[in-house]
């Protein structure tokens, strides 16, 4: 088989589906790269817990939850390719919550974990892969999930292994990032759907006016050959 042959195979096989829907067809292919992204950080997770020094206790962890989240991704890919590209995106982002909910409550046990960063990061994927409506119901979702989290840590109800707990300052610090981060979300999307609005109607009206002057030319040209048949 001829090299090129097979990175032709490869690149059709790993390209994002594309249906008649052009919104499908969009949402499939941010999906598509936001599951290579995935994919590829998860088995190079799993690759570097092989590498020591580590804990077996910790290491167990992180195995159960790299593992479930790649045999997870493999199957939202799977979903996508065969169009069920919202039920898949759907199914991602609970994966990614579930799993770093996991990571902050029974691993890292804290809100102070890096692993909450990764919330700010599914906020934005739920808006491109699902509207804006959907992203603000999931970053309401985060902040619900981040101030269980702190209340538990504070009151020592089994999270919370961290030397020094978390302040208000630390919870606020959160949220205000949280919530920036979703009001100029909700703000670019939304001016990116008036745009696309203003670019819909522009269109609409040179149609019109297309359709106009061609009935223009075509009662020009009955009239000219009117004309030319009296003379």
């Amino acid at each position: 088989m001829k090299p090129y042959l097979t990175w032709r195979s490869l690149k059709h096989f790993f390209a994002p589906p594309i249906f008649p829907d052009p919104e499908q067809t969009r949402a499939a292919r941010w999906l598509n790269i936001a599951l290579g992204i995935i994919i590829v950080s998860l088995l190079i997770a799993i690759a570097t817990l092989f590498v020591p020094p580590h804990q077996t206790k910790i290491l167990d962890s992180y195995m159960i939850s790299d593992i479930g989240a790649l045999v997870i991704a493999l199957f939202v890919w799977f979903l996508a390719r065969r169009g069920y590209v919202r039920v898949a995106t759907t199914l991602l982002l609970a994966m990614l919550f579930v799993i770093i909910t996991y990571v902050n409550v029974v691993i890292s046990q804290s809100i102070n974990s890096p692993a909450v960063i990764i919330y700010f990061a599914m906020i934005p994927l739920a808006g491109l892969l699902l509207g804006r409506r959907s992203m603000n119901v999931f970053a309401i979702l985060c902040v619900a999930t981040i101030s269980i989290m702190f209340y538990l840590e504070q009151h020592e109800a089994g999270v919370g292994s961290a030397v020094v707990k978390p302040f208000f300052d630390d919870l606020t610090l959160i949220f205000l990032t949280l919530a920036m981060n979703t009001i100029l979300l909700n703000v670019s999307i939304r001016r990116a759907e008036e745009k696309t609005e203003e670019i819909r109607q522009t269109a609409t009206m040179l149609s019109l006016v297309n359709e106009q002057l061609q009935t223009s030319q075509i009662k020009l040209e009955q009239a000219q050959a009117e004309l030319e048949a009296r003379v």
